[in-house]
C-alpha cells in the first residue's frame, strides 16, 4: 500500500483561477495532477516574492504526493534558492514554464493522446 503525504496551502480567488486555467491549458484533467508535475518537473527558477494584493487567501488547495515525490519537490525547492516548499509550489504553479517530456504509454499512440487533449480543450471551451 502506498503512503501519501498531503500538501496544503491557500490561494486567492484570482490565483485559483490562474491555476485552474494553467492546468487546463497544459492538458491536465485535474489541478492535483498539474501541481504534482509542475512542482517536481519545472525548470529551476528563482522564486520571487508574491505581489501585494487586497484579496485574501481564502481557497484551500490540497494535493497528495508520495514521500519520494515530496523529497524531490523539497530538493527542487532548495536548488531554486527557496526555503519554503509551499512558496515554491505556489510560485512554479503560477509562474513557471511547464516543459515536460510526455511518455506515450502502450494504451495508445501519440496521435491518440493529442486527440484526447484536443477533445478535452474543445469540451472546456463549449
Amino acid at each position: 500500500m502506498d503512503t501519501f503525504v498531503d500538501i496544503n496551502f491557500q490561494v486567492t480567488p484570482s490565483q485559483n483561477t490562474v491555476l485552474e486555467q494553467r492546468a487546463r491549458d497544459n492538458g491536465f484533467e485535474t489541478l492535483n495532477a498539474y501541481l504534482r508535475v509542475v512542482a517536481s518537473k519545472s525548470p529551476l527558477c528563482k522564486v520571487m516574492p508574491e505581489q501585494p494584493t487586497t484579496e485574501q487567501d481564502s481557497i484551500q488547495i490540497s494535493f497528495k504526493v508520495t514521500p519520494e515525490q515530496k523529497a524531490q519537490m523539497e530538493q527542487r525547492t532548495k536548488e531554486s534558492g527557496c526555503d519554503d516548499l509551499i512558496k515554491y509550489v505556489k510560485y512554479v504553479a503560477l509562474n513557471a514554464l511547464l516543459s515536460v517530456t510526455i511518455e506515450v504509454r502502450s494504451a495508445g499512440s501519440m496521435d491518440d493522446m493529442v486527440q484526447r487533449i484536443m477533445n478535452k480543450r474543445a469540451s472546456v471551451k463549449n
